[in-house]
């Protein structure tokens, strides 16, 4: 099917071109309305997959409401992001060619009051997936940059670096396995009816395979600060969130030499109900440089967006759905696809 048939395709590359102009101001607006309403809005779980910054404990940001003592969330996560990204200069080259599949299972157990702990583990895919057509066409249609991916084959895989004419890692094979295991725990700051404010920090264990880029063979920590608050949206019930936080990073068996151990990261977005059962969300992930480097893919700034939302199914459960892309060219996946099958007991 092409692209320009393709209802998502075409939401997504509406929004696409504007985004940058729209979603300051409409955030900014959404941040000065009055409070109305109990439930909070909270961000999607997304992060940024780019391979190289994906093997590193950047966090998912999570809510800021704490779960009370004894009650337990889970979530499936499944993320699907496509990459093309090749650049060179005198002393490096890159070329990230692939798609990565992620299989994500979030616990969340409230502990005592105002404490909580969740374990979070992936299964990582890379391999040469089969959505390069789409994305062709897609940016065809709006007239977008192809970044090169039109001048290649589709569906294929390897990722490959270079440094001073030596081969630093070179992937050509798929694989699949166990990625970083992380470990987080998080304090209620403060809960009222129309604010909810966590501090939050995680451990990221080194139990994915470093070669195969499922891991970085290094443990991390991050802590990170998160709020969200109940407003109304032109008479809709709605809400907005933010975070701001720092991450530590471990010199493990990737690219150690070049790797920044510390990153910054943060996010802001806000979201309104349409009705009982939807909630539309519109949010920003941003993360400083994983790496000395003066390629884009290595040592740039992130600045990812993610349009989607959810819909309810019931008191307990929902579905989470989100498309996010790069608004830093090949800093962070051209496009990630989202579900997330959330459920609280």
């Amino acid at each position: 099917m092409r692209c320009s048939r393709n209802w998502l395709c075409r939401l997504v590359g509406h929004f696409s071109p504007i985004t940058p102009v729209l979603i300051f101001p409409s955030l900014i607006i959404l941040g000065s309305l009055q409070v109305a309403f109990a439930d909070f809005v909270s961000p999607l779980i997304v992060s940024n997959y780019n391979p190289m910054a994906a093997i590193h404990g950047l966090p998912h940001i999570g809510d800021a409401e704490v779960l009370p003592r004894g009650s337990v969330a889970t979530h499936l996560v499944f993320d699907v992001s496509s990459h093309y990204a090749g650049d060179k200069n005198a002393h490096e080259s890159i070329l990230l060619d692939g798609e990565t599949d992620r299989a994500t299972l979030l616990y969340r157990q409230g502990l005592s009051r105002g404490i909580q702990m969740s374990v979070v583990v992936p299964y990582i895919k890379h391999h040469g997936g089969g959505l390069d057509s789409f994305i062709n066409n897609w940016h065809e249609t709006f007239g977008m940059p192809q970044g090169g991916r039109d001048r290649v084959k589709n569906n294929q895989f390897r990722y490959f670096y270079s440094r001073d004419a030596q081969t630093r890692f070179d992937l050509q094979n798929p694989g699949s396995g166990l990625g970083d295991i992380r470990v987080h725990a998080a304090w209620q700051v403060e809960k009222s009816a129309s604010e909810a404010s966590a501090l939050e920090v995680s451990v990221k264990l080194p139990t994915g395979d470093s070669a195969k880029l499922n891991g970085s063979g290094a443990m991390d920590v991050a802590m990170w600060f998160k709020k969200e608050s109940q407003q109304t949206f032109f008479g809709l019930r709605g809400g907005s969130f933010y975070s701001i936080g720092g991450l530590y990073v471990g010199k493990g068996d990737v690219l150690s030499d070049i790797v920044r151990q510390f990153v910054g990261f943060g996010g802001l977005g806000a979201g309104v109900y349409l009705g009982d059962k939807v909630l539309f969300i519109s949010q920003l992930d941003i993360n400083t440089p994983f790496y000395s480097s003066d390629l884009v893919e290595l040592g740039s700034h992130a600045v990812q967006l993610t349009l989607g939302g959810s819909i309810v199914l019931s008191p307990r459960g929902r579905i989470n759905l989100g498309v996010a892309e790069d608004l830093v060219i090949d800093a962070s996946p051209d496009v990630t696809f989202h579900v997330d099958v959330e459920w609280q007991f």
